[in-house]
């Protein structure tokens, strides 16, 4: 009997010790299937200290721009002719069945080195050409050279993938760096010697109510080249009309400067303010701001004012006259619109 039930006893604690054997094994497997939380942003695979990325990928082509669809514009139309290719291979586009292809799709997906588009995506569905995407794997290469100056870790693998194809794409990635040199240079040629890209407007409208009258008011001097004589040889004579008249003038100026100290003035007028001293046989019945009474759009005045070391140089060829040149001293004789009203 005894011995029944130690045997009896034995075979339950076999029993227990198995199961908790068993429970023991699932919650060290359950422990080492579960990674901690910090290390699902962490590249999966071996990894490779800064400093010897940085040494792989110290000596390459380099661009000074980065990629965005402007400078893509600028790559594809920069260029007088074609240049002579050593293989076909120069002549052809980068598919996405390529292995170059995929492998800057991964990284673009790893790293998001390429924000060249609105949406900030990297459209990797269709071909590109291979200075396109030269210009994606310089971006690819600075932002990954970036983050190795973080400390970030980057994949052994992704080092081994931007020196393989910094490699094959070397020509492209130095013709696109001579090309945006040579952008460079031209974009500092245009701002030392940019003409303005603005051209300020001016624009005046007068309206003035006049009317000349008199009893004789036309000069016995000027008479005669105005009126015929009469039938019996004596001079003619005719007060003038007391019509009242409402007139208008109408002044655009455009002025432009090429480097800031300089001006070119061009004016553009039309009007219908008489002249009265066509009328009246007298220039003291003139108004300060008259001008030509048919509404006719005419040039009224084109001059260029540029400096001569410690003079001022002027070239007109229309209405250049003296006040536009000297100062009057007289603020009443500076402007025809705001000075006085009579040239007498």
């Amino acid at each position: 009997m005894r011995n029944l039930k130690m045997r009896k006893l034995f075979s339950q604690c076999l029993k227990m010790t198995s199961g908790v054997a068993a429970l023991s094994m699932i919650a060290a497997q359950s422990a080492i299937a579960a990674p901690d939380e910090s290390q699902l942003n962490q590249p999966q695979g071996e990894t490779i200290s800064p400093e010897e990325a940085l040494g792989v990928l110290q000596n390459r082509p380099t661009l000074k721009t980065p990629l965005n669809r402007d400078t893509s514009k600028q790559f594809r139309d920069t260029g007088s002719g074609m240049s002579q290719v050593t293989s076909i291979s120069e002549l052809r586009d980068v598919s996405p069945t390529d292995w170059a292809y995929e492998a800057l799709r991964s990284l673009v997906e790893r790293y998001g080195c390429i924000v060249g588009y609105p949406d900030r995506t990297f459209r990797g569905n269709r071909a590109t050409s291979r200075w396109e995407f030269a210009a994606g794997l310089n971006a690819c290469l600075n932002t990954i050279e970036r983050l190795l100056q973080e400390n970030v870790a980057v994949l052994r693998e992704d080092i081994e993938k931007l020196k393989r194809l910094a490699q094959e794409f070397e020509q492209e990635l130095m013709a696109l760096k001579a090309r945006v040199d040579n952008l460079e240079s031209r974009v500092s040629f245009l701002e030392d010697h940019q003409f303005s890209t603005t051209t300020k407007l001016k624009g005046e409208v007068l309206f003035t109510f006049s009317s000349a009258s008199g009893e004789r008011a036309i000069d016995s001097r000027q008479r005669d080249a105005i009126f015929n004589f009469g039938a019996d040889g004596r001079r003619a004579t005719r007060r003038p009309d007391d019509n009242a008249t409402l007139a208008f003038r109408t002044r655009l100026n455009f002025d432009s400067s090429f480097y800031g100290k300089d001006r070119l003035r061009v004016r553009v007028q039309t009007g219908t303010i008489p002249r009265w001293d066509r009328a009246t046989g007298t220039t003291m019945a003139r108004l300060g701001h008259d001008a030509s009474d048919d509404a006719d759009v005419e040039l009224n005045d084109v001059y260029y004012r540029f400096p001569i070391g410690k003079f001022r140089g002027w070239v007109g060829t229309n209405a250049l006259d003296i006040d536009n040149i000297f100062d009057v001293g007289n603020p009443f004789l500076a402007s025809s619109g705001s000075g006085a009203l009579s040239r007498f």
